[in-house]
């Protein structure tokens, strides 16, 4: 019986495990689940990333209808020429993929 559960969880897990993007994805949208973000005064959490057309952004773009703590999440493509003052008062959380 044993044997048959520890199967059934293997092939349950190995049937919900996404791409590598899509595991960042998550990570990114799970963690700011537990981020304080008391000091913004804006009706989203706003996400940054260097790249939407690949990677983690392009996953959570197309991700309509996430919440973190009842607001919804907005995403924003950085530009080449952002400055760090302007990261802090564009994005709650940026993501830099280092490519």
């Amino acid at each position: 019986m044993r044997v048959v559960c520890l199967a059934a969880l293997m092939c349950s897990l190995s049937a919900q495990a996404g791409t590598p993007d899509q595991v960042r994805s998550a990570l990114l949208f799970q963690i700011a689940k537990f981020i304080d973000f008391t000091h913004v005064q804006s009706d989203s959490v706003r996400y940054c990333f260097t790249n939407l057309s690949k990677g983690p952004g392009a996953f959570l773009a197309q991700q309509q209808n996430l919440l973190i703590r009842g607001q919804p999440i907005a995403i924003t493509e950085l530009s080449k020429s952002s400055q760090n003052d302007e990261l802090s008062r564009q994005c709650d959380i940026t993501y830099f993929d280092g490519k």
